[in-house]
């Protein structure tokens, strides 16, 4: 979602974008572990895959690599080992992305209508990645299986404006607008509000972590930072600082617990 631009240069800084990239044949895989994965673009530059390094804090962003094209609704599918996201200026194609930050673009989704996607992840099943529409108003989330190119539609029981979900002991999380945790039972649509609004400051959380050892997010700005939740009352607790882009998003391995190798103690007047 959208970023400021003072975010973004500190962003460029952590990331090590300079422009250039080119298309890669073989894809290595990732390995499903502990490591969050953070996706940037200034939302037509070409995408920017990042490591998120917990051994310091604030937290430092190391680049993977720089891909020709630009996506989001990014999810980490544990049966093959590759991320998965939606190209956005193709609004429909499903893109295939390796370790070192290039992808291939496997084409257009059965079932998937032409929208801008920017809410997606994988469960811990395999395959089935879930997106979301990029409108406020709409009640449509679609389950891609990547196997076979396929969507179905999911409707969902509230409409909620999100940038990005994640999977938490087989229920999808994310934060409204509002900065009011939500939950969705992937396979019914049902949305069942966690807690009440969290005090933070009206703003979008582009990438969301789940784990089995708990939920956490980069916030846009506002609300800034990198921040944990808690997935029975909502309640959000700054734990880092963090970059931002124009469009960004979050992946990770959801069958692995987050590690965090620095300190987790931030304080922020």
């Amino acid at each position: 979602m959208l970023k400021n631009s003072r975010w973004f240069s500190f962003a460029v800084v952590f990331c090590g974008f300079f422009g250039f990239a080119s298309i890669a044949i073989a894809q290595p895989k990732f390995s499903c572990d502990s490591t969050m994965y953070l996706e940037m673009s200034s939302g037509v530059a070409p995408t920017t895959l990042c490591k998120v390094s917990t051994n310091t804090n604030p937290f430092d962003f190391v680049l993977q690599g720089v891909t020709t094209l630009t996506y989001n609704a990014v999810g980490y599918n544990t049966a093959d080992d590759y991320q998965y996201g939606i190209a956005t200026p193709l609004g429909n194609h499903l893109v295939r992305i390796g370790a070192d930050g290039f992808t291939v673009d496997l084409g257009p989704v059965s079932g998937l209508p032409v929208a801008t996607f920017i809410s997606g992840t994988f469960g811990t099943a395999g395959n089935l990645l879930y997106v979301k529409n990029n409108v406020a108003s709409g009640t449509e989330m679609y389950v891609i299986n990547v196997a076979t190119m396929t969507a179905s539609l999911v409707t969902l029981s509230l409409a909620v404006t999100i940038a990005d979900m994640a999977w938490v002991n087989g229920l999808l999380y994310s934060v409204t607008y509002g900065v009011q945790l939500v939950s969705i039972n992937p396979t019914t649509g049902q949305v069942t509000f966690v807690g009440v609004p969290n005090g933070l400051p009206a703003g979008f959380f582009g990438a969301m972590y789940g784990a089995p050892n708990g939920l956490f997010g980069s916030g846009n700005n506002p609300p800034s930072g990198f921040y944990q939740f808690d997935i029975n009352t909502g309640a959000a607790t700054l734990v880092s600082d963090a970059p931002g882009s124009n469009s960004n998003d979050g992946s990770n391995c959801a069958t692995a617990n987050i590690i965090f190798g620095a300190d987790l103690s931030l304080t922020k007047s």
